[in-house]
């Protein structure tokens, strides 16, 4: 019988690997390069949609996949601050380029909040969210027809997923520090 040992890490650095996760956009360059050249396709958009997709799947993978329920809400509270911490940068930038204030946060939970009422649409309870959230993503790229943005969008969420899935198998999360 072959028995995985899981690598023991602390709460903080599981922490600030998943966030480090969540905004690292170098593989996100890997899928925006499968970006057709084609007319009605703004690869602006949809690299602007693919980070913010990014980001909500890793929050979306500690609900799903962090069995320690009694860690899982001091994590999940975290990754949500660092978020908001990050988005106040990404916010003063952005309205200081566009002329106008920003609220990187506030999109974010509102792209959440679409994502999760696409969800809640779906008919029938067996109906996974890989088959709604990379639709939804084209469609707020404004092509929601276009199999290629489509497909983008399942890779993305469905890479980050699988990378959130396959940390929490590797590591067992201690309080303290490394042991």
């Amino acid at each position: 019988m072959i028995t995985t040992v899981k690598q023991q890490v602390s709460m903080d650095d599981a922490k600030d690997r998943l966030i480090n996760f969540a905004i690292n956009r170098d593989d996100l360059k890997e899928f925006l390069q499968l970006i057709p050249d084609e007319k009605g396709i703004n690869p602006v958009t949809i690299e602007y949609e693919a980070q913010i997709l990014k980001i909500i799947s890793v929050g979306w993978g500690i609900s799903l996949f962090f069995s320690d329920s009694s860690q899982k809400s001091e994590l999940a509270k975290f990754f949500w601050n660092s978020v908001n911490e990050f988005s106040v940068n990404i916010s003063m930038t952005a309205s200081s380029a566009a002329g106008k204030e920003i609220d990187y946060f506030n999109i974010l939970k509102d792209r959440l909040d679409q994502y999760v009422a696409v969800s809640g649409r779906s008919k029938g309870a067996a109906v996974e969210p890989i088959s709604i959230i990379p639709p939804e993503f084209a469609r707020l790229c404004g092509n929601e027809d276009n199999v290629h943005v489509i497909m983008i969008g399942n890779r993305i969420f469905s890479s980050v997923l699988s990378g959130v899935k396959e940390y929490f198998l590797s590591v067992e999360i201690i309080n303290g520090k490394n042991g």
